[in-house]
């Protein structure tokens, strides 16, 4: 069995022909290949729930731990260039499954109570498998300075580019989503306000979750690398990286 990807579309290949003349005339070989995005997601989804029980391959596969379940933070600017207009925070979907981003919220409150802002992702948002989104302070300096547009803005800029819907419940009303340069917390919560997951660096804290140190120069991201791995540790899950590319996965 082969499962493919390709532009896009899932694929299924099941059989035992191998392409060869004999094959198909002297063995009566065949097999079956199938465009299903069903059968491509079950399939493959059951591939990553068995694969860290059994392990034929150790020194190919002795690191892998399987795909997360989950969305994750997958990139952030949080010292750009010039001002913070330009700060963004990317979201990937490392699934083989769609997930419904709807009503989650983005942050750097860990409690109600801090000075901080949530934000929250409007009725609808669907993250397609493989895909990422990215959320930024001002869509109009994003795209001055990256040349494409954001799938969020915080500020009102752009009426092209929806907001994120502040949430009143969390932090103060009158902050805006813009991170620390000296240290800060990225959250992503679920529906229920249940954490999805967490990024940290220089002097911001959340427990269990170790920080990054802060970045070498401005201008430059913390990019989870590879994007499906999630330790809570960022320094683990995170490079340093000098090339910013919103919107694309590393």
């Amino acid at each position: 069995m082969i499962l493919a990807r390709v532009d896009g579309r899932g694929y299924v290949h099941i059989g035992s022909w191998n392409g060869t003349e004999l094959a198909s005339k002297g063995n009566r070989e065949v097999a079956l290949l199938v465009q299903s995005e069903m059968a491509y997601s079950y399939l493959a989804d059951m591939f990553e729930r068995d694969w860290p029980h059994d392990m034929y391959f150790p020194v190919i596969g002795s690191n892998y731990g399987g795909f997360v379940h989950h969305a994750l933070i997958s990139e952030v600017v949080y010292d750009p260039y010039g001002t913070d207009e330009t700060e963004f925070i990317e979201i990937v979907n490392p699934t083989l499954k769609p997930i419904d981003l709807g009503n989650f919220s983005l942050g750097d409150a860990v409690s109600r109570e801090d000075f901080e802002d949530v934000r929250r992702f409007p009725t609808g948002t669907i993250l397609a498998s493989g895909e990422v989104l990215v959320v930024a302070t001002s869509a109009d300096d994003f795209f001055a300075n990256y040349r494409i547009w954001p799938d969020f803005e915080i500020l009102e800029t752009s009426p092209d580019v929806p907001n994120l819907i502040d949430d009143p419940s969390w932090g103060d009303t009158a902050a805006l989503l813009q991170l620390g340069n000296s240290g800060d917390e990225v959250i992503l919560r679920d529906a229920s306000d249940t954490v999805v997951d967490v990024l940290t660096y220089g002097a911001g804290s959340y427990p269990d979750h170790e920080p990054c140190p802060l970045l070498a120069g401005t201008n430059q991201s913390l990019e989870r690398y590879p994007f499906w791995i999630d330790t809570d540790s960022c320094p683990a899950d995170f490079r340093e990286w000098p090339f910013p590319s919103p919107g694309r996965k590393p």
